[in-house]
C-alpha cells in the first residue's frame, strides 16, 4: 500500500501512480530527461521555469513531450512587488570583481527579470497541458490564479510557515507546498528574504487537519520511508528534489554531485549571500567570501544577476569551491544512479514503510 485516502484522491486527480513529485530545480538540473523520467515512473515531473523566458519554457515543454505523455507540473518564479536595493557596496563589489577575475569570468552585471517576462510566462503555462502550476517567491495575482484554474490547471504555492500555508489558501490556490527548514535550494515561500525557517515534520502537524486546501510536502524526503512519514501527517504528496539531484539525468554538475553525496562530512547552510535570498547548499569558498561582506550585498534577484557569471564559469571550469552547491540536509543519502532506479527505490521503500506501519496497527 503507497497511498491514503487523500494521496490516492490526489493523484487520482493528478493522472499519477505514485505520490512523488519532482521538486523544480533551476540552474540545469532539471533537464527534460529528468522530467520525463519522473513522470514515465509514474510520478509528476516539473519543469523549472524560473531562469526561463516564455519561449525557452516552451521550448522546454516541447522537448519533455517529445519524450513523455505522462503528467507534467510548471514552476512559476513571481517577481518581487516592492521596490529593491540594487546597491552593491565597495567592498562586496571588489570580492565579486575579484572572484571574476580570478576565474577569467566577465565583470558582474546586473540584469533583473520583469513582470512582463512573469505574465508571458503565465500565458505559456495557460496554454500548455500542465496538469499543475506552482509559483515560488510569492503569491500570483489572483486574476492569474483564476485564468489557470479556468485552463483546467491545478495552482499551488509555496509557503515556509503555517502562516504563510493560510494566505496562500484563502488567495484561492488549490494546494499549498510546504517547503521545510530541511529543503536545498531557495526558501521558496513568501518572505521576500526567504528567513522563515520551520522543520517539515513541524509544519504537517500544523497543517493536518486545518487548511482547506491539499499539502504538498517538501524538504528533506530522499527516501520511501521518509514519504511514508509525510504521508502519515497528511500530505497529498511528496515534492523531492535532492534524491533526484544526483541521478545520471540530472544537469547538475559531476562536481556537484559529488558535494551532495558527501554532504554527511560538510556542513549546509542557508545562506542569502550567493543570490539575495536565503537558500540551503555546501558551504564552500564562495559562500565564505561572500558571506564577509553579506551587509553591502543587495536583494534577489539583483545579487542572483551579479553571481551568476562567475558560478557558471566555475561550473565550465569544474571548480567546485565557486559553484552555487545547492542541496537538502538529507542529501548524504542520496544514490546515483538512473532517475527510474531512484524512483522506483522510494516506491519499494514507501510500501515497506507503509506495511510496517499498518502492522504495527493491529492488535
Amino acid at each position: 500500500m503507497t497511498h491514503t485516502a487523500t494521496s490516492e484522491r490526489f493523484c487520482g486527480r493528478i493522472g499519477m501512480a505514485q505520490p512523488i513529485i519532482l521538486a523544480p530545480m533551476g540552474g540545469g538540473p532539471s533537464t527534460p530527461e529528468l522530467v520525463a523520467a519522473v513522470a514515465e515512473a509514474g510520478g509528476l515531473g516539473s519543469i523549472a521555469a524560473g531562469y526561463l523566458s516564455a519561449d525557452e519554457l516552451a521550448t522546454a515543454i516541447d522537448r519533455v513531450r517529445a519524450l513523455t505523455a505522462g503528467p507534467l507540473a510548471l514552476n512559476i518564479f513571481v517577481p518581487p512587488r516592492r521596490a529593491l536595493n540594487h546597491e552593491l557596496g565597495e567592498r562586496a563589489r571588489q570580492v565579486l570583481s575579484g572572484i571574476s577575475a580570478e576565474l577569467g569570468a566577465p565583470e558582474p552585471t546586473a540584469s533583473v527579470p520583469d513582470a512582463e517576462t512573469f505574465d508571458r510566462q503565465v500565458t505559456v503555462a495557460a496554454e500548455s497541458d500542465a496538469v499543475l502550476v506552482s509559483f515560488t517567491f510569492g503569491l500570483p495575482p489572483i486574476a492569474t490564479i483564476e485564468r489557470l484554474q479556468a485552463a483546467g490547471t491545478i495552482v499551488a504555492a509555496t509557503a515556509n510557515t503555517f502562516g504563510e500555508a493560510v494566505e496562500v489558501a484563502a488567495a484561492g490556490c488549490d494546494a499549498v507546498i510546504l517547503q521545510g527548514f530541511e529543503a536545498g535550494a531557495h526558501r521558496g515561500g513568501l518572505s521576500e528574504r526567504g528567513d522563515r525557517h520551520v522543520g517539515l515534520v513541524s509544519l504537517l502537524e500544523q497543517a493536518r487537519g486545518r487548511l482547506p486546501v491539499d499539502v504538498i510536502a517538501s524538504g528533506g524526503v530522499c527516501s520511501g520511508a521518509g514519504v511514508a512519514a509525510c504521508l502519515a501527517l497528511g500530505a497529498a504528496a511528496v515534492q523531492i528534489g535532492t534524491a533526484f539531484l544526483v541521478t545520471d539525468e540530472s544537469g547538475a554538475t559531476p562536481e556537484w554531485k559529488k558535494a551532495v553525496i558527501a554532504s554527511v562530512d560538510a556542513e549546509t547552510v542557508i545562506t542569502r549571500s550567493l543570490t539575495g535570498r536565503g537558500a540551503r547548499g555546501v558551504a564552500n569558498e564562495l559562500v565564505a567570501r561572500l558571506s564577509e561582506v553579506e551587509d553591502e550585498l543587495p536583494d534577489y534577484p539583483v545579487l542572483n544577476s551579479y553571481t551568476s557569471g562567475l558560478r557558471q564559469r566555475a561550473k565550465d571550469l569544474g571548480e567546485p569551491e565557486f559553484q552555487s552547491l545547492w542541496t537538502g540536509q538529507s542529501g548524504s543519502v542520496s544514490r546515483i544512479g538512473s532517475a527510474r532506479s531512484v524512483f522506483d527505490r522510494i516506491v519499494a521503500e514507501l510500501a515497506t514503510a507503509a506495511d510496517g506501519l499498518a502492522g504495527s496497527a493491529d492488535p
